[in-house]
């Protein structure tokens, strides 16, 4: 009899652990960029871009190839033996084609956390194997304050990229200027070429 008993509550723990140690069911969760970040790249992605390049001293002109959205599959933090819940980060990349055949120009725009609870996003500029990367927060607030002129017109509140790094203090040879309002209005590259936006149309 007592054999039994111990068959019956062995066979109650079993199923009590069991039953504590069931995973919960795998869901994906979807992470979108907010509002506020998409406003701080000033595209549709169908401007034209024309651009002013020294020292040759002539222009480039880049055409919108519009925005191309996608996602970055990740997973959460592992979750012991139970399968990991899946989540995906939106992201966006417009594209600009120049009519030469020269390098476009990329602008992609990403969350920058890597958990659930961060909502931050980064802007990277890509041109002639170049990355310039920064924060979004960066382009139009108050840390933006650089302003540059050429041919009389003045590029205000200007937050300066630095070359893969996100560094405010780049080097005056290697930088990325951009704002809320003109998008990107000076590349100054480390082989010495430089764009300045003309017109965005």
């Amino acid at each position: 009899m007592k054999k039994i008993f111990m068959i019956i509550g062995m066979l109650i723990t079993f199923q009590f652990f069991s039953a504590c140690n069931k995973c919960p069911e795998l869901k994906d969760i979807y992470v979108y960029l907010r509002d506020s970040d998409k406003a701080v790249i000033p595209y549709t992605g169908d401007e034209t871009l024309v651009f002013f390049r020294e020292p040759q001293n002539d222009t480039l002109t880049f055409y919108g190839q519009g925005i191309q959205p996608y996602t970055i599959y990740l997973t959460n933090n592992p979750g012991g033996d139970c399968a990991e819940d899946n989540y995906v980060k939106e992201g966006r990349a417009f594209f600009f084609r120049n009519a030469l055949g020269l390098d476009g120009i990329v602008i992609k725009q990403e969350l920058s956390t890597s958990t659930l609870t961060s909502n931050g996003s980064w802007v990277e500029i890509l041109f002639d194997k170049y990355i310039y990367r920064e924060d979004s927060d960066l382009i139009g607030s108050q840390i933006a304050k650089d302003s540059i002129t050429f041919n009389s017109k003045v590029y205000r509140s200007l937050a300066v990229f630095g070359i893969e790094n996100w560094n405010k203090n780049a080097p005056l040879n290697n930088r990325c200027y951009i704002n809320k309002t003109d998008g990107i209005v000076r590349i100054v590259m480390p082989n010495g070429i430089t764009l300045t936006l003309i017109e965005k149309k």
